[in-house]
């Protein structure tokens, strides 16, 4: 039988195996048996407390050892691939590209329309007369510059040979030196300007040449405008050229030329005749006028052919 002390020690452990910490230190502790025994003899319903918490712990051992097992195998496995790792090289995880973010529609605010600018009365006439000399400079390029002419008189060429000598007679001094020139000089300076004639028309000839039939189509259309619109329309004049179709006449004007050619109003001006030949035309029946509308639908027909094939362009009727 224990002695007293072993008695009274083991139940103060039995007392406090309610707790784990306890329970650890008797299933540690080499008097175990001897506690039980113990118990057993002082008290039966201790001892089967005990008996209990006994087979408890006991199996909380066996499942721990072998749980510990299973974290030592572990952790050598864990050891065996850290080793591997090693010596194959480190491989590192490639990071996961983000989601592109969805851009935010703004709104485009509209630009404010900028506001027009108020011309003064003075700038306004500013800008008119730059634009109308930008038009006026453009209508001289279409127009084209003829060649400069040789005096083509014999007074003409008399004044150009006085400019051209020392005593540069001029005006009334030039007029004066003309009008005492010997026969042979006169016919000196005829001759002369006889031969500036021909050598300008060889000029201008060659010059209209140079340029095709739509280019002096367009220069004589800007010419006729410059003749309104300038202070000099005799610099102006129409460039002749043969290639040009030739404008078709009407039925009047077909009666006209008919009845002038006749001889019947010879010695009469042209105005004058205008005015009877105008009270023969309406005077005349619709059969009567007939031939010289049908002399004017073939011109017109002949107008619009060569329109066609010289200058590449069609014929607007009017309405």
């Amino acid at each position: 039988m224990l002695p007293i002390s072993s008695r009274v020690a083991a139940r103060r452990l039995l007392l406090e195996a309610r707790s784990s910490s306890v329970e650890s230190i008797i299933l540690q502790t080499s008097l175990l048996p001897r506690v039980i025994s113990a118990i057993n003899a002082s008290s039966p319903r201790l001892y089967r407390l005990c008996q209990s918490r006994t087979t408890r712990l006991a199996g909380l051992g066996r499942r721990s050892y072998a749980t510990e097992a299973a974290l030592k195998s572990a952790k050598k496995a864990t050891t065996k691939k850290a080793g591997g790792a090693k010596k194959g090289g480190t491989t590192k995880k490639k990071p996961k590209k983000a989601a592109p973010k969805k851009k935010k529609r703004v709104a485009v605010k509209a630009k404010p329309k900028p506001k027009k600018k108020v011309l003064t009365e003075k700038q306004k006439a500013l800008a008119a007369t730059v634009k109308q000399r930008s038009e006026l400079k453009a209508l001289k390029d279409t127009a084209l510059t003829a060649p400069k002419r040789l005096p083509s008189t014999a007074f003409t060429v008399l004044v150009a040979e006085l400019s051209r000598s020392a005593s540069g007679l001029q005006g009334a001094a030039a007029s004066a030196r003309y009008k005492s020139l010997s026969p042979d000089e006169l016919e000196h300076y005829n001759h002369l300007a006889n031969q500036n004639k021909a050598s300008n028309s060889l000029a201008y000839k060659k010059w209209v040449e140079s340029h095709t039939p739509t280019q002096i189509y367009l220069a004589n259309n800007a010419r006729k405008t410059l003749k309104r619109r300038t202070a000099h329309p005799g610099q102006y004049a129409p460039i002749k050229d043969d290639r040009q179709p030739k404008r078709p006449a009407n039925a009047y004007a077909r009666f006209f030329q008919d009845r002038f050619s006749s001889g019947d109003y010879r010695g009469m001006t042209v105005p004058e005749a205008a005015k009877l030949l105008g009270g023969e035309w309406k005077a005349l029946s619709s059969s009567e006028k007939q031939p010289f509308v049908d002399q004017a639908a073939k011109d017109m027909t002949r107008f619009e052919v060569e329109s066609k094939s010289v200058l590449n362009r069609e014929v607007l009727h009017s309405k």
